[in-house]
């Protein structure tokens, strides 16, 4: 545990100042760096490739708002439940961020009938870390009636 803790700092330290978003502070950088790395080899994405696209979308800050939500829904779920095998933390990674487009796409809440039990767990945990604030944003998360 000391190990793994030493090399995340190590990392944050390193990566910090290669990261370099017109948009970002070096607050956010480190923010999307923990985040990041809470998804273990599960995101393929530098943090500059994550920044970058981030500023694409015009809603750089919201958007790492919307990565934290999903990486600390990620690591709370790998740690109740022991997904321990690459392939089956894609698979909830995938999951994961089917759910969020779900939100995005006007999904009206966290208990759908006939929704699975993971299903219904992702959405309450996504809900429980995303900005109270965010879910009014028109540009993010849209109704399809």
């Amino acid at each position: 545990m000391i190990k793994k803790t030493v090399y995340l700092i190590v990392f944050l330290i390193l990566a910090a100042p290669a990261t370099a978003g017109a948009n970002f502070t070096q607050a956010q950088t480190h923010r999307l760096i923990k985040a990041k790395a809470l998804l273990m080899d599960t995101e393929d994405r530098s943090a500059d490739d994550l920044i970058k696209e981030f500023e694409k979308t015009g809603l750089p800050h919201e958007h790492l708002d919307i990565y934290e939500a999903i990486a600390a829904t990620f690591r709370d779920i790998t740690t109740e439940y022991g997904e321990n095998s690459p392939q089956s933390r894609e698979r909830l990674l995938g999951k994961i961020r089917m759910n969020m487009a779900y939100f995005q796409l006007g999904g009206p809440d966290t208990d759908q009938p006939g929704d699975g039990e993971l299903n219904r767990l992702i959405r309450r945990k996504l809900k429980k870390y995303l900005p109270k604030d965010i879910w009014d944003n028109p540009e993010l998360f849209h109704s399809l009636e």
